[in-house]
Order: C-alpha cells, then structure tokens, then sequence
C-alpha cells in the first residue's frame, strides 16, 4: 500500500506550517478540550480544584512577598529566586512531564482510534504537533504563574537581566525536551503504563543518573579532588546547568550552551523522526 489517499488529495486546503499547527489544528482543539472538561469530574470537584490552587498560589506569593520585603539584604530576593526556579519550576517541570505527555498517543491505541486518526485528512505535522502543544501548553502555564514572583525577586536579589533571561530560556528548553521524550515514547509504546515508565527513567536518568556518574568519575580519579565542571555529561543535568548559572561566580557559557543545544537538538531530533514516519501513512497502522 502507498500513502494515505486523504492525506495526498486536493480535497483539504489547511495548511500545516507552524502557525497553523497552532491555529488551525483540530487534533490541538480537540486534546485542549478533552483536559479542560474531565468526565471524572463533576463541576463542584472542578470548582474545589481551581480554589485549592488559588489558594497554594496566594500563599506561596504571600510567604515570597513577606521574606522579600522583611529585610534589605539582596541575598533573600537571590535565594528566593533560587528556590522558585530551581527547587519549584525544574521540580515540576520534571515530575509533571511525562503524565501530560505520555499518554498521548497510547490512549488513542487503548481506545482503539489510531488507526481512525491516521486515516483521517490530517497531515502527519498536524497530528504530532496537536499532541505536542497540547502537552506543553499546561506546562507554559505553570511556568507563567511564577513570572511575576520571579521578576520581584529577580529585582531585589540583583539578577542580572542576562542570567534571568537564560534561567527562563532553560526551563522553556528543559519543558520541550522532556515533552518531546514523553511523546517519542508514547509514539514507539502500545501502552500508557509503559509509556510513562519509559520517558520516566529516561528523564530521571539524565537528572539522577548524571551525578551518579560523576561519583563513580571522581572515584575513578583515585578520591583526587576533581571539578564537576569538567565532567561533561553533568552539563546535559538541568539541575546542574541551573545552579551554574544562578551561582555568584563567573558564568560557563559551555555548560549552559551545551544544555541547550542538546535539549532544543533533541527536541527537534524526536519530533521530526515521528513526524517523518507517521507520513509514512499505513506503514503505521496498528495490526
């Protein structure tokens, strides 16, 4: 069999570039809504949830706003922003990824309605680009409940304008890659479960499993007292690449340069190999 008929017909005239992937996307439409309107969930729950989050989130800019302002020492609004970027945003980034992402695609084979959709007239970009954004668009959305705490405790801690803006450029970069590594794996798996486990380990292997490495590398230099900025595969950690850049000391441009060029690579990399072989049209029908 050759590519799919309705993908290659003049019939369709929606365009697949990215702004249409944002706009024009049903797949996109369609996965937004199903988030929003949960059918496990009755309007009361829903109510009780948004008040349970309003309620975290005032607390947490209330504490912020009162550690801040009791004291004139710049060091509180530093730590403070520390404590945001790294100990809250990566945290989450890192934990909530792939529950948003991996099970993208391996629902639509437990609901037994990939084939459905991959015989459908949406294009291969259309249909890993809805699945895509869908996943991260809740991500940028927790990400910009701590812009405005991030600004005031940038301001009075003394975060450079170019350290601000590179600590927000990596949790961006750290939310596509592990989103990309969330839906790769829920592309190659047949079950959610898997699915999740998978892009799980992978993730917490590049968060855990690089500090591991670097023991087992200063262990293996004979206890000598080693820089852990030499090791290189610790600069792929966000942790890692975070910390080095919100440190006092003079900024690394190789850590934070290779940290992103891996994760926007990487991202790219996933994508385009799905994309690539969902094009591929009945090649992927489920048997």
């Amino acid at each position: 069999m050759g590519r799919n008929p309705c993908r290659d017909s003049g019939l369709e005239s929606r365009t697949t570039t990215f702004v249409g992937i944002l706009t024009e996307n049903p797949i996109l439409a369609k996965e937004m809504r199903s988030r929003l309107r949960s059918r496990k969930q009755t309007r009361a729950n829903r109510i009780a949830t948004v008040i349970c989050v309003g309620v975290v989130v005032a607390l947490l800019y209330y504490g912020a706003l009162v550690s801040l302002f009791d004291t004139q020492s710049p060091f509180r609004g530093r730590d403070l922003y520390g404590i945001s970027v790294v100990g809250l945003q990566l945290t989450l980034l890192v934990l909530i990824t792939p529950s948003l992402a991996a099970g993208s695609i391996t629902q639509e084979r437990e609901q037994q309605t990939w084939n459905a959709l991959l015989l459908s007239r949406l294009t291969a970009a259309e249909i890993v680009g809805g699945k895509y954004f869908a996943s991260l668009l809740p991500l940028f959305c927790l990400l910009a409940l701590f812009v405005p705490i991030d600004l005031i405790a940038a301001f009075t801690g003394e975060i450079g304008l170019t350290r601000f803006l590179l600590s927000h450029l990596l949790l961006i970069a750290t939310a596509l890659f592990y989103t990309a590594i969330s839906l790769y794996f829920s592309w190659v798996s047949r079950r959610t479960f898997v699915a999740t486990t998978a892009s799980l380990s992978t993730i917490l292997t590049l968060v855990v499993g690089t500090p591991v490495l670097l023991g087992l590398w200063q262990m293996s230099m004979m206890n000598r007292r080693s820089d852990p900025q030499d090791f290189v595969p610790l600069w792929l950690n966000p942790y890692f690449a975070m910390s080095d850049l919100l440190s006092t000391g003079s900024l690394h441009p190789a850590v934070v340069g290779t940290n992103l060029l891996v994760s926007f690579g990487g991202t790219a990399l996933l994508l385009f190999r799905a994309t690539r072989r969902l094009s591929k049209g009945p090649k992927e029908l489920e048997q």
